[in-house]
């Protein structure tokens, strides 16, 4: 649908984001976390800041497009300025609960913090913490391959970017050498 070119709200960009998929995981770039800021500026455009989950991310130029696309869509053809902020940090606690679940449906976990803080993973088919890292690298650079030992079923980890980067990367390490 498209509006006239009054002022559009945060929360109808937001909207119109939610439509726009992330390239290498299955959930929005909304509740993926990557959208930093969105409104309109002095002159009329659309602006939009993503924050990406890796400096190197290769979907950047891809997501941009994407971005400006749906935006032209609900909105017209109003100016557009979308761009990446790189000072900002994005972590996995960026993540909505509905981007959590929708990952979970997907055979992707998230890292979750335990009762100390420290980082902990649970199978997103059974739920158990009795996992491990089977490999660093797993379909994208965001994700690594972890192993149930519960329901001996193999999933992806999101790479921890939380306070501490890569936290379950490291406690594996810190385990096995």
């Amino acid at each position: 649908m498209v509006v006239d070119k009054g002022p559009v709200t945060s929360e109808e960009i937001l909207a119109a984001l939610r439509d726009v998929q992330d390239p290498e995981a299955p959930v929005s770039i909304v509740d993926l976390g990557l959208v930093s800021s969105c409104g309109n500026a002095p002159d009329g455009a659309i602006e939009v800041e993503l924050v990406p989950t890796r400096a190197g991310c290769p979907a950047r130029e891809f997501i941009r497009f994407l971005v400006e696309k749906r935006l032209k869509v609900a909105f017209g053809d109003r100016p557009v300025r979308c761009r990446w902020v790189d000072a900002a940090a994005w972590s996995t606690e960026r993540i909505t609960e509905e981007g959590r679940q929708q990952l979970r449906e997907h055979g992707v976990a998230v890292p979750e913090r335990d009762e100390r803080g420290s980082p902990l993973v649970r199978c997103p088919y059974c739920g158990s913490a009795r996992a491990h890292q089977e490999s660093a690298y797993g379909a994208s650079v965001c994700r690594s391959i972890w192993y149930c030992e519960s329901c001996r079923s193999p999933f992806e980890v999101m790479r921890w970017l939380g306070s501490e980067t890569n936290a379950p990367d490291q406690l594996w390490r810190s385990r096995h050498g």
